[in-house]
């Protein structure tokens, strides 16, 4: 029984490590596009409002995307409520937010430089 277990925990630090390192291979990738001419990466925070909190808390579960001029830029929060959006080319956008707490849009202008931070997006019913 004891060396089915060590094959369990064995396996089990194999696939951590393949995570680990399929991640650390999409972060090197997202970094790289900033190379392109006229890319910007962008980054913001979708926080949410809600009738039983005192306050706005970060909406780690959101749908977030830009669209404007054809193109449609997608991405979803995580941890903190953070989310990024890669190689986005200069133009103006509408943000696109949607949430179990609800929805938000507003127009954003992305400008020609390695990255922007598009700040703070509450959503609300």
């Amino acid at each position: 029984m004891r060396p089915r277990i060590m094959r369990l925990r064995s396996a089990s630090h194999r696939t951590l490590r393949q995570i680990n390192l399929a991640m650390f291979a999409l972060a090197l990738g997202a970094g790289l596009t900033t190379e392109i001419a006229g890319a910007t990466d962008v980054v913001g925070e979708v926080y949410a409002s809600h009738k039983y909190a005192n306050e706005p808390f970060p909406d780690e579960r959101a749908e977030v995307w830009l669209q404007g001029g054809g193109k449609r830029f997608e991405g979803n929060s995580g941890g903190g409520g953070i989310f990024y959006l890669y190689a986005v080319p200069p133009g103006t956008y509408q943000l696109h937010v949607e949430s179990p707490y609800g929805r938000a849009e507003r127009a954003i202008r992305i400008e020609d430089q390695r990255r922007q931070d598009l700040g703070r997006t509450t959503v609300s019913r």
